[in-house]
């Protein structure tokens, strides 16, 4: 009886942001299906991709992590690095669901045989059962294929045409029951391109997500990125979504109200700029949700990270207060 009592939440997009979201909500009343991007080709994730063909397992590795208990005496090695040999920037998690992939041969399998072991109580699902292919058409015809090709591309956001799947990829069946099933549904913080975008181009998504009752709330990035989209407010982001779905989808948005100054980014050599908050409406619900503690690039790991980053017990503090018609 308890469990029917909790919030049925859905959390859609991938990586860190997606993960320290749901690290600080799995302490609420809630049960949480985190929806993952599969078009990950960078890192660790995109050699297992293409040395085994399985889909990349970095980003439900991170959500994984997130929604279990991370001092468990092997869950806290999952997001280690190997520091050299042939195995040098490969975490331990994502060689562990290599492992259950070979063994199962299906992803989302792999992953509830993780969740078993590990008495999970919230859900990771990938958004499709195989890996995805990401391509970007740019304004001047110029084709790019892959995820972490197209995030090189020198201000996307001006250059983009549109991005598709190739070939049209099938939503995963559970991670249209989650939605289908879900009283909210949270798409974000991430990379906007990479693994925020990827799962809405997935078949049958924008329908399920419209199409659904469930409270649809949007949590708005700290930073834009500078490669990427420098200089976009967050309306800017809202209407990247408008464009996706077709229409203004979002009950609420949550957002920072905490200056990132200056300073902060001069010290730490960022070259990303604050997202800016603009015309803002009665969805908006801000917070202070910068953690404090700068996060440090791990010298195993080949992809460059953000360094600011959500505070994971403020951000689900604040998604909580919406969750439960607090705000």
């Amino acid at each position: 009886m308890e469990d029917l009592k909790k919030k049925r939440v859905v959390v859609i997009g991938g990586g860190t942001g997606t993960s320290i979201l749901l690290r600080g909500l799995k302490d609420y009343p809630v049960h949480l299906s985190a929806i993952i991007t599969t078009a990950d080709t960078g890192g660790s994730s995109g050699r297992l991709r293409e040395e085994t063909g399985m889909a990349p397992p970095g980003d439900a590795r991170q959500c994984f992590v997130a929604l279990n208990d991370a001092n468990h005496p092997i869950l806290s090695h999952f997001n280690t690095r190997f520091s050299g040999g042939n195995l040098k920037g490969h975490t331990f998690g994502n060689l562990f669901l290599a492992l259950l992939w070979q063994n199962y041969g299906d992803f989302q399998h792999a992953i509830e045989e993780a969740e078993k072991l590990f008495g999970s109580k919230h859900s990771v699902i990938p958004v499709t059962k195989g890996a995805t292919n990401l391509v970007a058409n740019l304004k001047d015809g110029q084709i790019v294929a892959g995820e972490s090709s197209i995030i090189q591309v020198e201000n996307l956001n001006e250059k983009l045409k549109n991005m598709m799947l190739v070939p049209h990829a099938s939503l995963n069946p559970k991670a249209k029951r989650a939605i289908e099933n879900a009283d909210h549904i949270v798409i974000g913080p991430g990379n906007l391109f990479a693994s925020l975008t990827p799962p809405l181009l997935v078949d049958d998504m924008v329908e399920a997500v419209k199409r659904s009752s469930a409270q649809k709330i949007y949590v708005a990035n700290l930073m834009n990125q500078k490669k990427l989209n420098s200089g976009y407010t967050l309306s800017r982001y809202l209407e990247h979504f408008e464009g996706i779905f077709g229409e203004d989808i979002f009950n609420k948005v949550v957002h920072n109200k905490r200056e990132i100054g200056d300073r902060v980014l001069r010290k730490y050599g960022v070259e990303d700029d604050p997202v800016i908050v603009d015309s803002p409406d009665a969805r908006y619900v801000e917070a202070d949700l910068v953690d404090t503690k700068i996060s440090k690039q791990d010298p195993n790991d080949p992809l460059k990270r953000t360094f600011i980053r959500h505070d994971s017990k403020k951000l689900a503090k604040a998604v909580w207060g919406v969750i439960n018609n607090k705000q």
